[in-house]
């Protein structure tokens, strides 16, 4: 046999002996593995029990036995099999009594086996005592308002208001109620500690004019903001104006008739043609309806009286509009009725 041939032979028993060696080594190691010796229980709430478990086994070639030794008369401490035989696994169980003072706090666990290259192992706990209050939910949103600028009547607004859940307790959005005009498409109905959520409002402009403010009211079990409102704002412009806005005839008596004119026209001067004309009530009577400017600017004239009832008079009129763009537009004709006197009798 050469040299060469040799020399390989003796490298490959070297290594043959290095790797028993090795692992004779490995299996010279601790028998008892915990798979975590430190654990956190977290966020206690005041006067709760509470309780942790640690897990071992014996990946020794040795039956153990274990006792167990804790630092703190309100820790209980047990183990699920006190004689582990090898490759046998168990349970440290770790149960602390009810606490009433809040704040950091800590204990400790001293595992004693009776193996004597391993006869102690300590386990540690560590967490944080709170007070009741300190374990609610907190609806936190990232805005509250939305200024949706100026947009042309029959425009529709959609807006999406984001929150998130600050508190540790479960958070539960329980309704939220719009107000006239506004609707809320949808929302989270519940938000885990250190979520987020949302809320889509959605806005139709069809029939409204001028500066708008629309709130929807979210209700939640947020004990310190139960309700929280949201508002959207923002200026709706209309091609049809009318002229008045409300049509106030002041105080009237009851066998008196009074007559008001209400004028309706496209802002940018084109023609417009009026449809349905429907009062609220028979009390209030549509007279003549008169176009001018060739049908750019209307003219529709209200009577209310004689024999109405005595009190306050509060009508409205519907007035159509037909063409591009469609809408409709509501004017109030209000007043106050006096009874009339009666002439004395001769």
């Amino acid at each position: 046999m050469s040299r060469i041939a040799w020399n390989l032979l003796l490298v490959i028993a070297l290594c043959a002996l290095l790797s028993g060696g090795l692992l004779e080594a490995a299996r010279a190691g601790p028998p008892l593995k915990f798979e975590k010796t430190s654990l956190d229980f977290g966020g206690v709430l005041r006067g709760h029990a509470v309780c942790r478990v640690f897990w071992v086994q014996n990946v020794g070639q040795k039956t153990l036995s274990l006792k167990l030794k804790s630092s703190r008369p309100d820790l209980e401490a047990r183990v699920s099999n006190s004689v582990l035989r090898p490759g046998d696994s168990g349970n440290v169980v770790a149960a602390l009594g009810p606490q009433e003072t809040a704040g950091r706090l800590w204990a400790a666990i001293s595992v004693y086996t009776s193996d004597p290259a391993q006869p102690r192992i300590d386990l540690s706990l560590t967490g944080e005592v709170k007070s009741g209050s300190q374990f609610q939910p907190v609806l936190k949103f990232e805005e509250t308002e939305f200024d949706f600028g100026e947009i042309k009547e029959g425009a529709r607004v959609e807006h999406v208001f984001r929150f998130r859940n600050l508190g540790e307790e479960d958070l539960a959005i329980l309704g939220a109620r719009p107000s006239c005009g506004c609707t809320v498409a949808s929302f989270t109905k519940a938000v885990a500690p250190g979520g987020s959520g949302e809320v889509r409002v959605e806005f139709d402009s069809q029939g409204k004019r001028g500066y708008q403010i629309q709130n929807v009211a979210v209700s939640s079990n947020d004990a310190k903001q139960p309700t929280v409102m949201l508002r959207l704002r923002g200026n709706v412009s209309t091609t049809i104006a009318h002229s008045p806005e409300l049509l106030f005839f002041g105080t009237i008596g009851q066998e008196e008739r009074y007559v008001g004119k209400i004028r309706v026209w496209h802002s940018e001067g084109k023609p417009i043609r009026l449809g349905k004309l429907t009062p609220s009530s028979p009390s209030l009577k549509v007279g003549a309806v008169t176009p001018s400017e060739g049908e750019r600017v209307w003219e529709i004239e209200v009577t209310a009286g004689p024999g109405l009832p005595v009190g306050r008079f509060y009508q409205n009129l519907e007035i159509e509009v037909l063409g591009e763009p469609a809408t409709s537009i509501g004017v109030v004709v209000n007043g106050n009725i006096r009874a009339t006197d009666k002439p004395a009798a001769q």
